[in-house]
């Protein structure tokens, strides 16, 4: 033993949910590119089953979804939506026009003039019964708007917000190299 108490070694619970949030943004990321490609009938190389299971975990430790950032509160709907394209029988329109409304209010609350075009767009598909192409294009519209998650932001050597130069320092900071 190196003397080290077992407290000592444990984070506090402010950071264990910042890991969570983190971790839950990466695999939220996974999921929702499998369920686009199962949605346009690509069987995939994930298991959408696995997916689900780890989001509901994550989500069952995580603060409600309402009170996690805009950006993780659209990517849950646009899970969400994808989740539903994937599957071989739909909700009913009322609960797919739902689904459409409150994305789109999400959406809104962001801010942002393109997402709120993109949300329209997904809406409008949806509430038409367009092509389950028209509407994965337009919520891949949404996500490319969408900052990917930290962890892959890192793993390319830049976080949003910050140049090369300032993501290395904080990295080393944080003692990733």
């Amino acid at each position: 033993m190196d003397g080290t108490s077992m407290d000592e070694t444990r984070t506090d619970e402010d950071t264990n949910d910042e890991v969570n949030v983190l971790i839950f943004d990466y695999i939220i990321c996974l999921a929702i590119h499998a369920a686009m490609d199962v949605a346009q009938g690509n069987t995939g190389e994930w298991d959408m089953s696995w997916l689900e299971d780890t989001l509901r975990a994550l989500r069952s430790v995580l603060p409600p979804i309402k009170e996690l950032p805009v950006d993780l509160q659209i990517k849950a709907q646009v899970f969400e939506i994808a989740r539903v394209l994937s599957k071989a029988s739909y909700p009913g329109p009322a609960e797919l026009a739902e689904m459409a409304s409150t994305f789109v209010s999400t959406c809104n609350a962001k801010k942002e003039d393109m997402l709120a075009l993109h949300a329209m767009e997904v809406a409008s598909h949806i509430r038409n019964e367009s092509s389950q192409t028209a509407v994965v294009n337009s919520l891949l519209s949404v996500m490319q708007l969408l900052a990917p998650p930290i962890l892959i932001q890192l793993e390319r050597g830049r976080l949003e917000g910050l140049n090369r130069n300032e993501t290395q320092q904080l990295k080393r900071r944080i003692g990733m190299v």
